[in-house]
C-alpha cells in the first residue's frame, strides 16, 4: 500500500496532519520530501544541494523504471517503422547518435 500524506516534525516525532490507515506498531518505509524556496536552497552548503539533487535523481530513476505511463508507449508508429524512404532509419540513427553523445558527456562529468 502506498500512502502520501503531510506531517509535521516536532521534537523527534512525525505528526501526520490526518489519521492514517495503519496498525499500531506497523513498520513502514518513509521517504521525506521538503519544499525549499530558492533562497533557502542557496543558503545550503554545496554538499547539501548535491545530496538533494542525488536523491531527486534516484527517485526520478525509480519512477522511470517502474511507472509504465512514463515508458509504456512506442516512440515510432508502425507506419514510420515500415517507411521505405529511409527517413525513419535516419531518425533512428540520429536518436542513436544523440544517445551516444549524452552517454559520453555523462562520463566526462
Amino acid at each position: 500500500m502506498n500512502l502520501e500524506f503531510e506531517a509535521t516534525y516536532e521534537n523527534g516525532i512525525l505528526k501526520p496532519d490526518q489519521e492514517l490507515p495503519l496498525q499500531n506498531g506497523q513498520r513502514i518505509r518513509l521517504v521525506a520530501m521538503t519544499s525549499l524556496t530558492p533562497s533557502e536552497l542557496r543558503r545550503l552548503s554545496r554538499e547539501q544541494r548535491q545530496a538533494i539533487l542525488a536523491a531527486a535523481a534516484k527517485m526520478a530513476e525509480e519512477d522511470y523504471n517502474t511507472d509504465t505511463e512514463l515508458t509504456g508507449f512506442e516512440a515510432f508508429s508502425d507506419e514510420e517503422m515500415d517507411d521505405d524512404s529511409g527517413t525513419s532509419r535516419r531518425s533512428l540513427s540520429m536518436c542513436s547518435i544523440m544517445r551516444t553523445h549524452r552517454r559520453s558527456n555523462r562520463k566526462a562529468l
